[in-house]
């Protein structure tokens, strides 16, 4: 290895997270493969866990730009390393027992953040370590431990020495099987092999009781003696809720001691019973493990006809000893050497620690996921996903209730695919509506043309435009889907795989949530159009409903992987007149639909309550743009028979506030009447103008008093 300094050797003056990304890079200059796991705790933020731990620079710089305060996993056999894990601070710790007389080199120690020790050793290839040297004591090299500088329960993971790792001693060796083992023991009373015995265990269920379960070790001992305890503590570890760590080397250490000898013997014989009785095939076992070897050894010896001879054999007998070696080398599979491609595989405990789903939108998006929002033209899908870009990028707490969680830096990337000539109204409108008047310039970022998914050299330079604007956006949003599919078969399963496996790499290489918006077959409303692969592949849709014409209806989670589905969410559209933009050459004043989210409290039936229009909780509003208005010269038109219609606040209570001409009228007279609002000409005599007096801090206790809405 390379005269380097070591791995936690980084600068004094960098912040926290400098220096978790520098500590990462350094560990990998040395060769050790390093991966990211959540912060202050020990789960992996990588799909694959340790399986996906690296050496490659840019991967970590990455991974470190996305979670800069992640903590640093060692991957100890991926690094040719393993550890000796000493929780020390525990009482009934063996260690200090279980090393005298062993030999422990000097190496690499870590002091852990509840005060144990990790024991960093170089691996050999190919071998096997202990799990459990003893109690209090772990043995770790399939899998990786934090290193210096993570942190875990306020405590943080600190390097005692500088030392290079030692060459592992021989004690943390598992034992290699012989010939003997494999085969048959010959010093247990049936010849069993290890591997039939673990078979038959594996039939066995640990979760009984402890008058069950300690017999099934007294077995074991008897068969294998000291050596069975790997076997016995792998199968009891099967009841995680009874299992209890160093208990079963405890009661080995015990076996053929006086108190134990009274016991009459408690055989293999044993275990099979249990297995058949579980139903285990026994003659299959026996077949397996046994008159396979022997057929085998027949066809080695190239001398089909010999006479058959017993399982058990003399294990002085060498040359025998040599045969069965050559079978077992012959059924076993290829060796791995390292470094070469093997699937990752997850194990129960990588399942059970992964951290819970998180959304982006509560119940809506996931934090990281691909999926489709579709409805039919009409539906204002466009509109809603604008709403969540917006509501996402402004930093906005919650969406219409749900609560927001941003993932990468907040921003979002939308692919405007049928052009942005609508946005400008949409965002004036949307801005004025929420009251945003800071708005965020370099979180929405539009890309004003249609993206072919289907070609691979498309998305490579959607990842670099992205890359480029330092955006690590929380959602993209693909508008359309078919826009985005030029050239390709919607219905063909070929064509919606590439979309979606497209889509899916967007979401690994920049992180965060990929939304395509989609229409639904013309046959059938409820799914959308092209092939089931969309639906199938992506981990959530969304339905968009509403009745032809309408500005009203109904989101449905239709699909939602992690998360509860077919769940409603009525919504309608609201008018939002753009008071300072200019009319346009028809005299009308520029206006645009912002989306708005139905609470349950005003549903009938999916409806908005019709008393809500023009009651007294929109009254500051409507009073709040009356009089922006007229201080901006731009007075509402109070007369019925005038022809610039665009001033006319029925026209613009209707376009505004969604409140029908009748109960504008109905409303703005009773505040003429109660002197809420007086009425002056306009000059040259050309129409009467409304002009507002005050804005009451509590709308409605005035209003119910002059009887305007009661």
């Amino acid at each position: 290895m390379a005269d380097t300094a070591e791995p936690h050797e980084t600068p004094g003056d960098v912040t926290p997270e400098d220096r978790l990304a520098a500590a990462a890079l350094a560990y990998a200059e040395r060769g050790y493969h390093v991966l990211p796991v959540e912060p202050n705790a020990k789960g992996p933020l990588t799909r694959h866990g340790y399986k996906d731990a690296s050496t490659d620079t840019d991967q970590i710089k990455a991974w470190w730009t996305r979670w800069p305060d992640a903590n640093i996993g060692l991957a100890l056999s991926l690094s040719g390393l393993v550890a000796v894990d000493i929780d020390a601070y525990k009482d009934d710790c063996e260690w200090p027992t279980f090393a005298v007389g062993r030999d422990v080199p000097a190496t690499l120690e870590q002091r852990s953040a509840r005060g144990g020790t990790h024991l960093i050793f170089r691996a050999e290839p190919g071998a096997r370590y202990r799990d459990k040297p003893c109690k209090g004591v772990d043995g770790k090299h399939q899998g990786y431990i934090l290193a210096e500088p993570s942190a875990f329960e306020g405590g943080v993971y600190r390097f005692q020495n500088d030392m290079t790792p030692a060459q592992a001693p021989e004690w943390l060796k598992r034992p290699e099987r012989t010939a003997a083992e494999t085969f048959g023991n010959p010093n247990g009373t049936s010849g069993r092999s290890m591997a039939e015995v673990e078979e038959a265990l594996s039939h066995i269920s640990a979760d009984v009781s402890y008058d069950d379960w300690y017999p099934v070790l007294m077995a074991i001992h008897h068969e294998f003696g000291d050596e069975g305890v790997s076997i016995a503590d792998e199968w009891s570890a099967r009841a995680p809720h009874r299992y209890k760590e160093g208990l079963v080397y405890e009661k080995f250490a015990g076996f053929g001691k006086s108190e134990v000898s009274q016991h009459a013997p408690v055989t293999a014989a044993t275990l099979f019973k249990l297995a058949k009785e579980a139903g285990a095939d026994l003659a299959a076992l026996s077949h397996k493990h046994q008159a396979k070897r022997v057929i085998g050894l027949f066809e080695v010896i190239e001398n089909p006809n010999a006479i058959p001879f017993p399982a058990k054999y003399d294990p002085d007998d060498t040359a025998l000893a040599t045969v069965f070696d050559q079978i077992a080398k012959r059924d076993r599979a290829p060796d791995v050497e390292d470094g070469e491609d093997v699937y990752p595989v997850q194990r129960i405990s990588d399942i059970i620690t992964r951290p819970s789903p998180v959304f982006l939108v509560k119940e809506f998006l996931p934090k990281e996921g691909v999926g489709i929002l579709f409805g039919p033209s009409g539906s204002k899908k466009s509109f809603m996903a604008f709403d969540l870009a917006m509501s996402i990028v402004h930093e906005f707490k919650e969406w219409h209730g749900r609560r927001i969680k941003p993932a990468g830096d907040g921003s979002v990337i939308y692919i405007a695919g049928e052009g942005s000539s609508g946005l400008k109204p949409r965002i004036k409108a949307w801005l004025q509506a929420r009251g945003v008047t800071d708005y965020q310039d370099e979180k929405l970022f539009v890309i004003d043309m249609a993206i072919n998914f289907k070609d691979s050299k498309n998305i490579d330079r959607l990842i670099r435009t992205a890359r480029s604007l330092s955006a690590r956006p929380s959602l993209i949003i693909v508008d359309t889907l078919s826009q985005s599919m030029a050239g390709a078969d919607e219905n063909s399963q070929a064509d919606a795989s590439l979309f979606v496996n497209a889509c899916g790499r967007l979401k690994r290489d920049l992180g965060g949530c990929v939304m395509a918006v989609h229409h639904p077959s013309k046959n059938d409303s409820k799914n959308m159009r092209g092939s089931g692969t969309f639906g199938n592949d992506v981990d959530f849709t969304l339905r968009m409903e509403s009745a032809r014409g309408s500005l009203e209806g109904v989101i449905t989670v239709v699909k939602q992987k992690d998360g509860p589905e077919n769940i409603a969410y009525p919504y309608r559209l609201i008018h939002h007149v753009l008071m300072d933009e200019p009319a346009d050459e028809d005299g009308e004043i520029p206006s645009s639909l912002v989306f708005d989210h139905i609470g349950t409290d005003q549903i009938d039936k999916g409806k908005p309550d019709a008393s809500a229009q023009g009651g007294p909780d929109q009254a500051p509003e409507v009073l709040k743009l009356m009089k922006a208005d007229y201080d901006a010269g731009r007075g509402w038109l109070y007369a019925n028979n005038v022809t610039d219609r665009t001033r006319r606040f029925r026209y613009i209570m209707a376009r505004a506030f969604d409140i029908k001409a009748d109960r504008a009228k109905e409303m703005v007279d009773g505040w003429v009447a109660e002197g809420i609002v007086t009425v002056e000409t306009s000059p040259g005599q050309r129409a009467k103008v409304l002009v507002p007096q005050f804005v009451p801090v509590d709308p409605a206790s005035v209003f119910d008093d002059v009887g305007v809405f009661g």
